[in-house]
């Protein structure tokens, strides 16, 4: 069963088209990281989840409810942070959570205290004079004590200190296991996905999906290989999965250990292939907005 899905999804601003008939479903306790380029539509995806961007044609559902007929009832089995939480410049901490608490029926105010504890951040005083990253943390607090069925996370760790952004990783880890949510978040940093963090990876492009990877607990490794010399290769190791295919250019995967007995194989038999990283995959599939280095 899943936990989200979205069936031929068109979504257009005015002559802009930013989703063509597009599909995704979300399965239980998955962790799914969705890159692209600024603008691509990461966020409008997030916000087509919570039933906030209407659809020209298509179908979203949250836990069985129709997002777009009952999106205020789909966004109560959704946890939700934006890229930039939006405050009250006035309001406390205390009273964001007391405000939140009777709107989310799964509300476990152990996670908030817990969190708030560790975190070293006060409950009291103008939210408005923390900063960005302490409002982040407060925002994924909220977020992550609804206990909700989905969690949609917008480039959560962006404004953190590398501290703060090691700590919530395993916040966020801890939680997955927990078995309560599924998580989409966005992110631009490969770091997040070498750190074994998700377990699928969505890339945005041309107004869908131009990359969709099921890769388990593990970081994928990929190997590029002439397109003309894939079928032999694929011949003696069947258990090779294609993940991208262009014109001259097939992506191919497995466990690390199996990568490296193709290229052993592959080189006695005088074929070219070559290890590929996770931004250079991104890049055959439309765009190089990606630093490996990050």
């Amino acid at each position: 069963m899943l936990v989200t899905g979205i069936s031929n999804a068109r979504v257009q601003f005015g002559k802009k088209v930013v989703f063509q008939d597009l599909s995704l479903g979300i399965e239980p306790a998955q962790c799914i990281a969705v890159l692209g380029r600024n603008g691509v539509g990461k966020s409008t995806l997030f916000r087509m989840l919570l039933g906030i961007v209407r659809l020209e044609v298509g179908a979203v559902s949250v836990v069985g409810i129709d997002s777009q007929r009952n999106g205020a009832l789909a966004r109560r089995q959704i946890g939700y942070s934006p890229d930039s939480p939006s405050f009250p410049f006035g309001i406390s901490p205390s009273q964001i959570f007391k405000l939140m608490q009777p709107l989310y029926p799964n509300w476990d105010d152990s996670i908030v205290k817990q969190l708030m504890h560790d975190c070293k951040l006060p409950y009291d005083g103008p939210i408005g004079r923390f900063s960005k990253g302490m409002q982040m943390q407060v925002s994924l607090i909220a977020a992550i004590a609804r206990r909700p069925a989905l969690l949609l996370l917008d480039e959560p760790f962006g404004c953190l200190d590398p501290v703060a952004r090691a700590r919530w990783s395993e916040y966020i880890k801890e939680h997955l296991n927990s078995g309560n949510s599924s998580l989409l978040y966005s992110t631009h940093s490969i770091e997040d996905i070498n750190s074994g963090f998700c377990d699928r990876l969505l890339m945005i492009e041309n107004k869908g999906l131009a990359f969709d990877h099921k890769y388990g607990s593990s970081p994928p490794n990929y190997l590029k290989v002439s397109s003309r010399n894939c079928d032999r290769i694929l011949g003696e190791f069947p258990s090779l999965e294609v993940v991208l295919v262009r014109s001259d250019v097939t992506v191919i995967t497995d466990g690390l250990q199996k990568i490296e007995l193709v290229k052993e194989w592959a080189s006695r038999n005088k074929l070219l292939v070559s290890s590929i990283s996770i931004p250079m995959v991104l890049a055959l599939c439309g765009t190089n907005d990606f630093d490996e280095q990050e």
